[in-house]
């Protein structure tokens, strides 16, 4: 059974805020990376960037992100 992840990211030029959460009651999973403004770093680093920090907060292998809303400097 898949479980579906709600995304929301704060994408800036010095660091980025990832918050998650699934439909269970659990808390909702914060995470904090380095910055990934394409404009800075290129638009192929920000996705790695993006990337890792999106996968280093899914609950388990069956978890999927049902949906991603971002708001990006510089886009």
């Amino acid at each position: 059974m898949t479980v579906p992840v709600d995304i929301g990211l704060d994408v800036g030029g010095t660091s980025t805020r990832l918050l998650a959460q699934t439909d269970a009651a659990d808390a909702p999973l914060a995470r904090k990376g380095p910055g990934a403004n394409p404009q800075r770093v290129g638009v192929d680093e920000a996705a790695h960037r993006l990337a890792r920090l999106i996968d280093d907060v899914m609950p388990s292998e069956d978890a999927v992100p049902r949906s991603i809303v971002a708001g990006v400097a510089g886009a």
